[in-house]
């Protein structure tokens, strides 16, 4: 299917338009199919102890938002942030009432999670909070990626409205202003958390699709060993950047890490075959993200805790890896893909009109 974007002599984005520049393009990147499934396996692999390693899913994640929703926007502005809505929403209300009931009716179960009525209705709509241990995190503990998310989201329909050819440039702009605010200014929640420098993550996949949208005669002629190379590269130095002299973690580090990872994976769509299971786990990457901690944690209490080398804590690993992917994809194909396509079929509907 074609894509709906032109760029002029100044790169202008023209978002109703057939680019030659870009000729075909498929309904999904398989490349960045196959990055979700990276970053979503690497932040499972982080929280299961014995490996520790894969925090950098967060970052690709992110700049792989900044990226789609560019791409989505190029193609079908129309129905934006509904879309976006529909696409996190069910899923995210339906894993937050569970552990909300589990935090209620079985409290010495999830540890710090705390549910009543404040910080259920927070969660819902994704207003950031601080928890007695001092975490900003809704009560499904993931969904503290979703309160960026969902403000990104917010940016970007503000943008398309202020000017839908200029959207990607002006949300820039706008990220790039607050999160300067929130370095000179003392501010307190959600205000400090939404204008934290993870907000220019977005920023970076925006200049990815810049790239992929106004210069694609640069990716195509990257050599394909050369972007694996450095793909693999950037996702080993923010794998190991603990080890690599930095203290802490490190935006400043992990985000230009990620967009070249992006525009590694640009880079080889269509000269790169991914396999059918690893766009499956892409597919399913939402799933697998939000649900793997629980799956983690029972066979922590059931098999092994996994904190040190075992033969024992090896199997669990596995078992945790296979059962969390496997709870990921029945979770996208009951869950995901059919209230998606539910909720879709509202906004094609021809509004009523009154006398």
């Amino acid at each position: 299917m074609p894509a709906n974007i032109v760029c002029n002599g100044n790169a202008v984005y023209r978002w109703k338009h057939i680019s030659e520049r870009l000729g075909p393009v498929l309904d999904r990147l398989t490349t960045i199919q196959g990055l979700r499934a990276i970053a979503a396996l690497g932040v499972l692999f982080f929280h299961i102890r014995l490996i520790g390693i894969g925090y950098f899913g967060v970052d690709v994640f992110f700049v792989i938002s900044g990226f789609i929703v560019c791409y989505v926007a190029s193609r079908q502005p129309d129905h934006f942030l509904a879309k976006r809505l529909i696409r996190i929403v069910p899923l995210y209300w339906v894993a937050t009432a569970a552990v909300a009931a589990l935090a209620i009716t079985f409290p010495t179960l999830l540890q710090s999670t705390e549910a009543n009525a404040t910080t259920f209705v927070k969660s819902l709509l994704f207003i950031p909070y601080e928890r007695p241990t001092g975490l900003v995190q809704p009560i499904l503990f993931l969904g503290w990626t979703l309160n960026y998310e969902m403000f990104f989201y917010v940016m970007f329909a503000a943008s398309l409205v202020v000017s839908p050819k200029h959207a990607p440039l002006t949300c820039s702009v706008i990220l790039i202003a607050l999160c300067l605010l929130g370095q000179v200014a003392t501010l307190s929640l959600p205000w400090s958390y939404w204008f934290n420098p993870r907000i220019l993550e977005f920023v970076f996949g925006m200049a990815a699709f810049h790239v992929y949208a106004t210069k694609p005669q640069w990716l195509k002629a990257t050599p394909a060993l050369l972007a694996v190379g450095v793909g693999v590269v950037a996702i080993i130095g923010m794998a190991f950047q603990t080890t690599l002299g930095s203290k802490q973690y490190d935006v400043a580090i992990c985000a230009p890490l990620s967009l070249l990872v992006v525009l590694a994976a640009l880079a080889l769509e269509g000269r790169l075959w991914v396999p059918f299971v690893v766009v499956l786990v892409g597919d399913a990457s939402y799933s697998l993200y939000l649900l793997h901690p629980y799956v983690v944690g029972l066979v922590e209490k059931a098999v092994d805790p996994m904190t040190t080398p075992s033969v024992k804590a090896i199997m669990a690993a596995i078992i945790t890896i296979a059962l969390s992917t496997a709870v990921a994809v029945i979770s996208f194909w009951v869950l995901e893909k059919p209230t998606n396509k539910w909720l879709r079929r509202y906004l094609k509907r021809p509004v009523a009109r009154t006398a």
